[in-house]
């Protein structure tokens, strides 16, 4: 089981992920390295400016990130922790809003998925909004759900649920 929480404030949209395993392979401590071998969590989020960002974060707190496909970018003052024990692993992020193209207020919906690779099981990769076909559309925006920001909770809502069949979050 995976868990990802967002909150957000003037300056950051902060994250939290929480995997109910070991994390078994956790080798990659350098940003922008092969992190997707590893046991990871990715982000995947269209910007405000329309522009897709795709973060994977490992137990370590090393982090890749790209905007438009392009790894050379990297998110300026990005904050990432890990922390593991022989059942869980967590990481807790701050990304500057400036990244993501800008101000998030009340009512700011952005598309966007949630992603957990586990690397004992090869195969095990889980989203939060079903994607067609691990390659194609793990990060594709057709498939991305809504994230609504602001309302009652002042966090972020999640309208558009897969299944557990379907190998959602």
């Amino acid at each position: 089981t995976a868990r990802a929480m967002l909150q957000y404030d003037k300056t950051n949209l902060y994250l939290a992920f929480r995997v109910d395993s070991p994390a078994y392979r956790k080798r990659v401590t350098a940003r922008d390295k092969e992190i997707w071998d590893d046991d990871s969590v990715e982000f995947h989020v269209m910007g405000t400016d329309g522009k897709p960002r795709h973060f994977i974060f490992n137990a370590n707190g090393a982090v890749y990130d790209s905007k438009s496909g392009k790894a050379a970018w990297n998110a300026k003052n990005l904050r990432a922790a890990g922390s593991h024990n022989k059942n869980a692993w967590s990481v807790e992020v701050a990304i500057p809003l400036a990244e993501l193209g800008g101000k998030i207020g009340k009512n700011t919906i952005l598309k966007g998925n949630f992603g957990s690779n586990n690397w004992k099981a090869r195969t095990n990769y889980h989203t939060w909004n079903y994607v067609y076909g691990y390659l194609k559309g793990y990060a594709s925006p057709e498939f991305f759900g809504d994230l609504i920001f602001g309302g009652k909770h002042d966090g972020v809502q999640f309208i558009k649920y897969g299944t557990p069949e379907q190998g959602a979050l």
